[in-house]
């Protein structure tokens, strides 16, 4: 994407329909369209058009028998939406099973994508981390 990037936390509740409102930082960032995923961990991705097509030329990159099952999680588990007048888009049921999305739910920037976690979920991850586990992978990873 360009120099601007998703940030923050936003708390929100899904819909009877199973549609979120998408936070008003991110809709610019997203357009009209995006991908929905499911993440390795207990969450949905959220992709505008060009991050998921850089995404998907990475895996497209990968050895075709090593990759079997990265394409089969990733595209199996993935779909188009469309994101309403309102700022809305509607999860896929078996996504929203998969994250354990009930009402409450908390989105997130995570750069070029979004992540869509459950309240319970997101409060268990974010209590899991510490500040010298991240200063230690940032360190690592040359920062």
């Amino acid at each position: 994407m360009d120099e601007i990037t998703m940030l923050g936390e936003y708390r929100h509740t899904i819909d009877a329909k199973k549609r979120i409102f998408l936070p008003s930082g991110f809709r610019p960032l997203l357009g009209n369209e995006v991908v929905i995923s499911k993440s390795t961990d207990k969450c949905i991705k959220v992709y505008p058009i060009p991050a998921w097509k850089e995404y998907e030329s990475k895996i497209n990159a990968l050895p075709p028998v090593k990759a079997k099952a990265v394409r089969r999680w990733v595209y199996a588990f993935s779909k188009r939406a469309e994101v309403d007048a309102q700022g809305r888009v509607a999860l896929p049921q078996n996504l929203c099973e998969y994250a354990e999305l009930d009402k409450n739910i908390v989105t997130i920037g995570a750069g070029d994508y979004a992540e869509i976690w459950s309240e319970k979920a997101y409060e268990e991850m974010t209590g899991a981390l510490s500040a010298t586990d991240i200063e230690g992978d940032l360190i690592e990873l040359g920062f």
